[in-house]
């Protein structure tokens, strides 16, 4: 039997515990004449083998996915750099298209005047067009 994590790791000696307790408990008469106990014994002797040794290989992959996952740690503070880097880009952008538009309206604006300062001035020396 396989089992993922150290939790269920746990959790299977703990029902082990609990066998062991209860085939105990039913017990008649010496402990050590009951051979359905002994074989029972060395079962869940067996099994906490097992669950030990899986135990270890579980540690030692962790902690291999541990220093695996310290050498890609300089790599994603780089790419975390790049990305924050962009994003402000990206409010420098949106603060440049903001005031482009401003200086856009405001050079409307100034033109707008300027052309009815020039329509106002035509008017008033008679409509003529000087050269």
């Amino acid at each position: 039997m396989f089992y993922c994590c150290a939790g269920e790791f746990l959790l299977r000696l703990r029902q082990l515990e609990k066998s062991l307790l209860s085939a105990l408990n039913e017990a008649k008469g010496r402990i050590l004449d009951d051979d359905s106990i002994i074989t029972h014994l060395e079962t869940l002797k067996h099994e906490a083998e097992e669950i030990a040794k899986r135990v270890e290989e579980t540690d030692a992959t962790m902690a291999e996915v541990e220093t695996t996952s310290q050498q890609y740690i300089p790599l994603a503070q780089s790419c975390s750099s790049i990305y924050f880097t962009l994003e402000s880009l990206n409010q420098v952008s949106l603060a440049l298209t903001a005031v482009v538009v401003v200086v856009v309206v405001v050079a409307a604006v100034v033109y707008i005047i300027r052309v009815e300062l020039l329509r106002e001035l035509y008017l008033c020396v008679g409509g003529e067009i000087f050269e």
